[in-house]
């Protein structure tokens, strides 16, 4: 070791340099930051959640229809052994039905950035500016090939856009079709072991010579009610699943259905087979979100920015300490 301050100044000195960041154990890695037309980051960037236009977001109402119908059927159900297996298979359909629900909601469905227009020109009421490009890697694309579409209600493109669904309040595409299909199933068989549940209750007691003795009046109203209410609720979202049934067997979004973008069958690239289809729907892994990749390299960017601002300051003190 030098002795002497002058040789330890000129002893040759190690400066640092500026090196990669570890995106692995980077905090806050997994975390949404931007504002995606009106998508706004929530739960500390956990979830993309989006603030559709007023009256295309009817989550709560879902919510509403789905609890009150179910907690009235657990009230009037008779405290019987018989009853114990009806009551777990609807709280079962319930649970998963809400869970369906959430997961449709919170999950990002497949935003990609758009491309300005070739000739910007003013946006006004009458000429609004059309979207037909999305921006990938720095490479304009065509909505068709992604089968991407812009949406008004959230004000952003949708990779695999099916529809908008305001019962979920979200756009319905990519990463988050299998949800909203679980969601409407699950809500359907739900409305089966209500319907069917309370129905029978009701046949049992219309067969009862001395049923109005065993049972209040406004609980036959009440069973009746419920009963005709989950017969609606069956016939229309049940109506839904086997349409997107239907879709799912042909590998085809509502959009194009509705547009009649493949006139037959043999002219959709998409369809390997039904069985394909539904095995890719319901085992295939759901794609990264590339919003999300793009928030995170905007992350490593800003980190690796200040850390080289770091490595600089570091660097202009140990010069001055040398001079």
């Amino acid at each position: 070791a030098p002795r002497t301050l002058w040789e330890s100044l000129d002893k040759p000195r190690l400066i640092p340099q500026p090196h990669a960041v570890d995106a692995t154990r980077m905090p806050g890695q997994d975390r949404y930051r931007s504002v995606r037309g009106r998508y706004r980051p929530c739960c500390g960037g956990r979830c993309l959640l989006a603030r559709p236009r007023s009256g295309d977001d009817a989550s709560g109402a879902s919510v509403t229809m789905i609890l009150i119908p179910t907690g009235a059927f657990f009230y009037l159900l008779p405290r019987k052994q018989s009853s114990l297996f009806p009551a777990l298979l609807a709280l079962l359909c319930l649970a998963l039905s809400l869970a369906s629900l959430v997961a449709a909601m919170v999950t990002e469905p497949g935003i990609l950035p758009a491309a300005p227009p070739d000739e910007p020109r003013e946006e006004t009421k009458q000429a609004r500016r059309k979207i037909t490009h999305v921006v990938i890697r720095g490479h304009r694309i065509k909505l068709q090939e992604r089968r991407a579409k812009y949406t008004r209600h959230t004000d952003s493109v949708v990779e695999r856009f099916d529809h908008h669904c305001p019962w979920v309040g979200n756009a319905v595409g990519l990463r988050n079709y299998y949800y909203f299909v679980s969601f409407v199933f699950w809500t359907t068989a739900l409305s089966l072991v209500v319907g069917l549940k309370s129905g029978l209750r009701l046949y049992t007691l219309s067969k009862s010579r001395h049923y109005l003795d065993r049972v209040e009046p406004w609980q036959v109203v009440g069973l009746a009610s419920l009963t005709a209410y989950c017969v609606v609720i069956c016939l229309l979202v049940g109506g839904l699943f086997a349409y997107h049934f239907t879709l799912i067997s042909r590998n085809i979004t509502t959009n194009e259905d509705l547009q009649a973008t493949y006139p037959s069958r043999k002219s959709n690239p998409h369809d390997r087979g039904c069985v394909a289809n539904w095995k890719a729907c319901l085992f295939g892994k759901t794609p990264p979100s590339y919003v999300l990749q793009l928030d995170r390299e905007e992350l490593l960017g800003d980190v690796e920015l200040a850390r080289r601002g770091e490595v600089e300051d570091e660097f202009h003190d140990a010069k001055d300490v040398v001079r």
